[in-house]
């Protein structure tokens, strides 16, 4: 029997909902393993006694085929997989994965928190500070991982806060000058967290109008000509590094783009005008110089993840192996341009470029300091604009100069 025989049989019997058929409401799921690319992938996959223990009692409605039953499942062992798997086939309804991963959270969290008044505090600063800007970001698709990771940082900061405020004998309504001072003197840097915190309890009256400093973090070397040079001519030209991380290196390091911004492109970014392909960032359109966009052309016949049930009609320019969901920056080679260039913002620094080399477009990007929202941070002045008019991009000139750059390069 072929593999593919073998692995339409398996789902069969792990989705049969007791009464000899597969569970009409798992079809779709059914459907879309028995024919992904590589089927001795979904085999592997139904080796594990946690996926089809799971899978049974979801064809068998020992557990309901919900989000909330979904949950009732122990976090490990591909819980999340499995869910991202169902949303994509349309099983489950969608939501923001990393807004509820939070809101769970923060409740074992609170739980945790052992003084009363501590607790409702650390409670009220959840819901109107941290979930509210969560929520927003969440509503425009541009909540990710990393900032429910901060968001969590500066809840467990704030905590650990009022606690070092309670061994000092005060309570955050008797806060002094001097005790925020000493706090953010002392190791580590991520104390600086906790800043976020105390801005809101001072706006709202839960503590003494005092100083609250500003991080300022160290500066980051810039690339040197000769690095710039050097990386970007091998990333033209190198055809044994993966095409994926080519385009991703190109992107960072010609247009400035942060990592996180990279990895949330989508084919529907690209578009054919002319001889030309253009990329829309934002409300903005860059023309792309014909290498890179040879480059990214045929990169889209050879993405990563497609062959598996997780991602078959993916419109991710970086499909990751979760389902329905771009690649995680941390899977990208450690030795990869988009680690190797400098900065905060995973964006190389405007000044890093020679007087003869092209500008970049800074795209805005920003520096933000450790354990802090979105909101606060320094960003850096616009090179150029696009023909829309927005900050982003470069003019016409601009981007003949990177033509002829680049064209040089790859001789």
């Amino acid at each position: 029997m072929c593999r593919r025989c073998q692995l339409r049989r398996r789902v069969a019997v792990v989705l049969d909902d007791g009464h000899g058929q597969i569970c009409p409401r798992l079809v779709p799921l059914f459907d879309a393993l028995r024919t992904m690319g590589k089927p001795c992938t979904g085999l592997e996959w139904l080796e594990s006694k946690d996926v089809v223990g799971r899978l049974r009692a979801l064809a068998t409605a020992q557990v309901p085929l919900t989000h909330e039953g979904i949950d009732s499942f122990e976090a490990s062992g591909g819980r999340e997989y499995l869910r991202d798997l169902l949303v994509t086939h349309g099983v489950l309804p969608r939501r923001d994965k990393y807004l509820a991963a939070f809101e769970r959270w923060s409740v074992v969290r609170l739980q945790a928190v052992e003084d009363p008044d501590d607790r409702q505090l650390i409670r009220t600063y959840l819901r109107w500070h941290i979930h509210r800007r969560l929520r927003e970001r969440a509503e425009t698709g541009a909540l990710h991982e990393s900032t429910t990771g901060r968001a969590r940082q500066q809840t467990n900061t704030a905590v650990h806060f009022l606690g070092w405020l309670h061994a000092r004998g005060r309570a955050l309504a008797d806060c002094r000058q001097r005790d925020v001072d000493d706090w953010f003197a002392a190791p580590p840097t991520t104390r600086w967290a906790a800043r976020g915190f105390l801005v809101w309890a001072i706006s709202h009256r839960h503590c003494p109008r005092l100083k609250i400093p500003y991080y300022r973090g160290a500066t980051a070397p810039a690339l040197s000509r000769a690095q710039l040079v050097t990386t970007l001519r091998r990333l033209l030209d190198d055809d044994t590094i993966e095409l994926g991380d080519r385009v991703a290196g190109l992107l960072v390091l010609l247009f400035a783009q942060p990592v996180a911004r990279i990895r949330s492109l989508t084919v529907s970014n690209l578009e054919q005008r002319g001889d030309e392909l253009w990329l829309h960032v934002g409300a903005a359109c860059l023309p792309l110089p014909e290498r890179l966009a040879m480059l990214i052309t045929e990169l889209i016949t050879k993405r990563r993840n497609m062959d598996t049930a997780a991602n078959p009609d993916s419109s991710w320019l970086f499909p990751g192996f979760s389902p329905g969901q771009p690649s995680k920056q941390e899977t990208w080679p450690s030795g990869s341009v988009t680690s190797v260039s400098p900065g905060s913002d995973d964006s190389p620094r405007s000044n890093s470029w020679s007087p003869t080399c092209p500008h970049p477009c800074s795209a805005n990007s920003s520096a933000t300091a450790p354990g802090s929202l979105p909101n606060t941070r320094w960003t850096r002045p616009s090179i150029g604009t696009t023909t829309s008019g927005s900050k982003l991009g470069m003019d016409r000139t601009d981007n003949e100069n990177m033509r002829r750059w680049i064209m040089r390069l790859h001789q």
